[in-house]
């Protein structure tokens, strides 16, 4: 009996694939596959299952050993996290407990979410970021099957990402965290609604809506009791087309209102930053700007897509203005 026991676990192992072994059904997608033999199971071209294939830019997840050991997760959801993670580390932690703690409250209909973290940003590659988020959005589609997609930051990838995604049979949802382009609203449903809610989801207004608000907010907070509007604002802004459509939709509210500078009223300057690299060698004017040391502004207002840009100034942030 112990020959007949080693000669059959031998012959499974010469068999090499084990889901090939003893004729098994055939398969027309990943779900096929997943049902019979866990999330880490994807249908191939020859109709058959098996085992997934990773990608160096995605390999962290959450739980660790979600593709080490998929089938512990035969019922979990994959849930993606699209981000430049040289820029965006806090947005990676948020998705993290955010999965985590979805998970935790009871997943959806049972099921738990697994998270995986894939990075466009530098790597050891040498891709640029358009082919990064191209090959991610390549294997999110045809290797993963994920059907939510979280990211990216800004919009500038956010629109790449999921003009990238349309080119597949697809049904992700993607949502945006961050990105206020205007250009997001009009690359997918027009008009959403309960029925035809569209494919991709923002979750911050667009920058146009956002600088409007923001500036009739500040008119109010600098106008006294007799209607006097007095103040000095300063709009420090990143030259992208987030910030931009921030930056045109503030100034059409504030312009008609200014003065002279040799007048008292409201008076508002406008500086711009175009990368990460002149950000920080303009960090300690800025920092004179927002302490008071430099200028004496009653607002400020800073606008970045980075939102490691917004850790590092309000830790660095004294006695100064409203920001």
């Amino acid at each position: 009996m112990r020959l007949i026991k080693f000669f059959l676990i031998s012959s499974f192992i010469l068999a090499g694939c084990s889901l090939k072994t003893l004729d098994p059904p055939d398969c027309d997608m990943n779900l096929d596959c997943q049902k019979l033999y866990g999330w880490g199971s994807t249908c191939q071209s020859d109709g058959f299952c098996s085992e997934i294939t990773t990608l160096n830019r995605c390999l962290l997840t959450e739980p660790i050993d979600f593709f080490q050991n998929s089938e512990d997760y035969i019922d979990y959801l994959p849930v993606v996290s699209l981000a430049n993670r040289s820029e965006t580390q806090v947005d990676f932690q948020a998705v993290q407990l955010a999965v985590r703690l979805a998970s935790e409250a009871g997943g959806l209909g049972g099921n738990g979410f697994a998270l995986i973290k894939c990075n466009y940003g530098p790597a050891v590659d040498g891709l640029n970021n358009t082919e990064a988020i191209n090959e991610i959005i390549d294997y999110v589609a045809n290797v993963v099957d994920a059907q939510i997609i979280i990211g990216a930051s800004d919009t500038a990838a956010t629109d790449l990402a999921f003009a990238r995604l349309q080119t597949f049979n697809s049904d992700a949802v993607m949502i945006s965290p961050s990105a206020m382009g205007k250009s997001i609203s009009l690359i997918d449903q027009q008009n959403p609604d309960n029925i035809n809610a569209g494919r991709l989801w923002r979750v911050v207004p667009s920058g146009d809506l956002f600088g409007e608000e923001m500036a009739n907010h500040v008119i109010e907070e600098l106008t006294d009791d007799e209607g006097n509007l007095v103040g000095n604002v300063v709009v420090y802004y990143e030259n992208s087309s987030d910030a931009g459509d921030f930056r045109e939709a503030i100034e059409a509210v504030f312009e008609p209102l200014e003065v002279e500078s040799n007048e008292a009223g409201l008076h508002v300057s406008y500086q711009s930053f175009a990368n990460e690299d002149e950000l920080e060698n303009r960090k300690d004017i800025l920092l004179g700007i927002v302490n008071g040391i430099q200028t004496s502004p009653d607002w400020f207002i800073f606008v970045s897509s980075n939102p490691n840009d917004y850790v590092w100034l309000l830790a660095a942030v004294e006695i100064g203005p409203r920001i």
